[in-house]
């Protein structure tokens, strides 16, 4: 039925934003480091380092709500494509409001995934003195990280800051590889705001606050 063809084009459209996203977030190396972590946590002794073992469970627990996120977006596709098969070969119209409510979800979900990165990496961009902007993914749910390369002799952090705080991106953490500041890590997320919002740009950029 045509219906479902067009919907098949759609979620075959939809699959390399699916893949970018995957390769985004490194799941590879996620569920490796989630494989360490949870034998360390099985170890006799783990609890006996109360302060360490809780930040190794919190880490643990990120890193599994990445990967089963983006697990569940995969299969809600491969459902959307076996509900295009099955309504083509059954004939069945009945399929096709499921069809488009759950295409519809899956389309804006990842779009949102998508726009939050881009727009915080074209803010980036538009400081004066930066030269170079990469975009590492999501890292954990709502997390993103950027590294920022500025010209010789520029100081990037108040304007970073400064960008952040306007557009409600909070800063996780922010990390110098040199003191001319070529490289910055930002680490930028949603779900800390009201946490952050509050500190003043001294206390963020000297490591006081988002650690």
């Amino acid at each position: 039925m045509l219906q479902f063809d067009e919907y098949k084009v759609k979620l075959n459209n939809l699959a390399p934003s699916l893949k970018e996203l995957a390769q985004a977030l490194d799941l590879e190396s996620a569920e490796r480091e989630l494989d360490m972590l949870q034998a360390e946590s099985a170890a006799d002794g783990f609890w006996d380092n109360l302060a360490k073992a809780q930040k190794v469970q919190q880490r643990i627990k990120n890193l599994q709500d990445k990967v089963d996120s983006q697990n569940k977006r995969q299969r809600q596709w491969d459902d959307l494509m076996a509900l295009c098969e099955m309504g083509n070969e059954f004939e069945d119209e009945s399929l096709i409001p499921e069809l488009e409510e759950g295409f519809a979800k899956l389309e804006a979900e990842i779009a949102e995934l998508e726009g939050e990165e881009k727009a915080i990496k074209q803010g980036l961009h538009s400081l004066r003195g930066v030269k170079e902007v990469d975009a590492y993914g999501e890292k954990e749910p709502g997390v993103y990280e950027f590294s920022v390369e500025g010209n010789e002799g520029t100081d990037l952090r108040r304007p970073v800051f400064a960008l952040a705080a306007q557009n409600h991106w909070p800063i996780l953490s922010m990390k110098n590889t040199d003191l001319t500041l070529e490289d910055v890590f930002l680490r930028l997320t949603s779900d800390l705001y009201d946490h952050q919002e509050t500190a003043q740009p001294s206390e963020i950029l000297d490591g006081k606050e988002g650690a």
